[in-house]
């Protein structure tokens, strides 16, 4: 194919064969058809193609010619043509990751396979969520470590900030649940805000051990603690009378 467009381009466009230098100007020297020979389609159709035996043959004996509307404009990123395909996205009935997902599972693999050299890079909200991901994976982690050493602190204990953290996962299950309840899908922004409930379950978890920390100082058994912890308890006068309900 890059022997036919190369021949096709020299005999209509013209090809270098030298430069002359005439004074200050350079002057290109190229070699192509005639402008009789070159003034229709015709003239193309019927030109001849030099093999690499050296056998000259009509253009339509080694070519399949088709007329079509041609780029305007080619693009190349890192030396290779590229092509940008664009699209918005319904948020209401689906979302990008989706998407990629079901074309991961059938077009893209049949472009693959008709085009092995073809090279598909996925950008906009899949790139974002790759990048935001990458960086999930790492400062999520290093917020669990946070976490833990400022409870540590807190507590004076290994084992209570150990307690803590167990609920964080009950946090996201949670969160996928009201999705899957809700008819949702999972997005970058549920990522976010699973990060964010996060920190609100910790929270809700430091005051209940800390709610049962001051029962044990105040020597109440243990499991009565706990339930006491995470029960409500009730203010009253003197004469017995409820004031509030905690």
């Amino acid at each position: 194919m890059a022997g036919l467009a190369s021949q096709v381009n020299s005999g209509f466009y013209g090809n270098e064969a030298q430069r002359l230098q005439r004074g200050e100007h350079d002057v290109r020297v190229k070699i192509r058809y005639t402008k009789e020979e070159r003034s229709s389609l015709e003239d193309m159709e019927s030109m001849r193609i030099r093999t690499p035996k050296g056998v000259e043959v009509p253009l339509k004996s080694v070519a399949y010619i088709e007329f079509k509307p041609g780029f305007s404009t080619i693009r190349r990123t890192n030396g290779k043509r590229s092509v940008t395909v664009t699209g918005f996205v319904n948020t209401k009935i689906t979302n990008a990751n989706e998407i990629f997902e079901d074309m991961g599972r059938g077009f893209l693999i049949t472009m693959k396979e008709k085009f092995p050299d073809l090279l598909i890079i996925q950008q906009g909200d899949k790139k974002r969520s790759r990048e935001s991901m990458s960086s999930l994976k790492v400062g999520f982690p290093i917020a669990l470590m946070g976490i833990f050493t400022i409870v540590a602190t807190m507590f004076r204990s290994y084992l209570q900030p150990f307690i803590i953290m167990t609920t964080i996962p009950f946090g996201i299950i949670g969160a996928v649940l009201g999705h899957m309840a809700m008819g949702y899908s999972l997005s970058m922004m549920s990522l976010f805000g699973m990060v964010a409930l996060t920190g609100v379950v910790v929270n809700d978890a430091i005051v209940l051990i800390e709610r049962i920390n001051e029962n044990f100082a105040r020597q109440i058994p243990f499991f009565e603690a706990i339930l006491r912890g995470g029960g409500a308890a009730k203010l009253k006068n003197p004469d017995g009378t409820c004031i509030q309900t905690i």
